[in-house]
């Protein structure tokens, strides 16, 4: 973490007005998955963000979803915002099984650079 963000973090915890949390599941000394959240008083919604190991998907998705749901309630009840992968069908699978609705999808788009990109 960087001292920027971790000054943020700690101004927005000690004021009251922004509070982030992180739960990680390790395994055999590895990270196998880690959930984010961030409660932000400025903003309409709270947010809420994971990531899974390809190895570890299935097992963990639904206990990291809970815990960061855990961690969002304890401050209010506020509307919750994820936005996540769509090829991570075990962690739409956790997201839909605890409540959430998909209301719209991202379409990622990834292309090389070559060298005639480099021609004005």
């Amino acid at each position: 973490m960087t001292l920027r963000r971790w000054a943020g973090e700690t101004l927005g915890r000690l004021t009251g007005l922004y509070h982030v949390e992180r739960w990680a599941a390790w395994q055999d000394n590895m990270l196998m998955g880690a959930v984010e959240t961030r409660a932000n008083h400025l903003e309409n919604s709270d947010a809420l963000r994971f990531a899974v190991r390809p190895a570890a998907r299935g097992s963990l998705e639904a206990a990291l979803v809970a815990r960061g749901l855990a961690a969002l309630g304890r401050g209010g009840f506020r509307p919750v915002v994820v936005e996540h992968s769509g090829d991570h069908a075990e962690g739409v699978a956790a997201l839909e099984a605890a409540g959430f609705r998909i209301q719209r999808d991202l379409i990622t788009m990834r292309r090389a650079v070559t060298v005639s990109d480099m021609r004005l």
